[in-house]
């Protein structure tokens, strides 16, 4: 630090120089409408090209912003279409207040998640003091992701749709002929996944959606599970079996929404009432 002080030192009569020839450059600009065209021609590009990179700092710095943005505004989304579904059907028949949509929904972000395991799992940055609960359903972006596990006061765990064995069961449907069937994992990849208990007559095309059956209460029907991957064969269609891919892509997973169904304690009550 001595020697710095004493190179500036040095230098000053530099530094003066400078300063007084700054202050000169500008009086003549400031005076002189011809320099001051040239000034501003000369130094456009150079301007513009750090205009641009502060844009792009900005943006990269406020990327997470945007994102919570955009996830607020797709929740916003879902709730309306969930909404419109529930009207269009006309489950209700009398009072205004019956249609009101029976889930509320939590922001959450992916601290942790596994890909690799027989039992793959999530940890969610929300638990007991935010509202969830075990059993709560979870949804990304695009679509299902799993069901809220194990709460802590701050966190929560759950298991992700790769899951095999008896880990997680999903109801799910096809979305074009409502033929229902089981979501099950095999292990072999993180996209992939099957649809057991199809009947022999269904018929399923390359594309068609496969979403929540709404047979439960962790989550509504109608959330997207993945798409038909191709037709069935001759083996699949004997075992009841159908291949679809995942419609979320967990690799790129970070935030998600947590389902807060409003009358769970009392479905809960009437399916399971307490013995005499």
């Amino acid at each position: 630090m001595k020697n710095l002080f004493l190179i500036l030192r040095k230098l000053r009569l530099l530094w003066v120089f400078l300063l007084f020839h700054g202050i000169s450059l500008v009086f003549i600009v400031r005076q002189f409408r011809y320099h001051q065209t040239v000034f501003f021609e000369s130094t456009a590009s150079i301007t513009r090209a750090w205009w641009t990179r502060t844009k792009e700092v900005e943006h990269f710095l406020f990327l997470s912003t945007e994102n919570a943005l955009l996830h607020r505004e797709l929740v916003r989304l879902r709730m309306q279409v969930m909404q419109q579904e529930l009207q269009g059907e006309r489950l209700c028949w009398t009072s205004d207040t019956a249609l009101k949509v029976p889930y509320s929904w939590l922001s959450a972000r992916l601290i942790q998640l596994t890909l690799n395991q027989s039992q793959n799992r999530f940890t969610l940055n929300r638990g007991s003091k935010q509202g969830l609960r075990p059993d709560m359903g979870v949804i990304g972006p695009a679509g299902v992701v799993g069901v809220v596990t194990q709460v802590s006061p701050n966190l929560a765990t759950g298991l992700t749709l790769m899951n095999e064995g008896q880990g997680l069961l999903l109801s799910v449907r096809l979305k074009s002929s409502g033929e229902l069937g089981n979501l099950v994992w095999d292990g072999k990849s993180a996209c992939c996944a099957r649809i057991e208990g199809l009947a022999t007559h269904v018929k399923v095309k390359p594309g068609d959606t496969v979403e929540t059956s709404g047979l439960s209460s962790i989550f509504p029907r109608g959330i997207p599970v993945g798409f038909i991957l191709k037709p069935r064969s001759e083996q699949d269609v004997e075992s009841g079996y159908a291949s679809l891919r995942f419609a979320t892509r967990f690799s790129a997973l970070d935030h998600v929404m947590v389902l807060d169904y409003t009358y769970q304690a009392e479905q809960d009550t009437l399916e399971n009432p307490l013995m005499p």
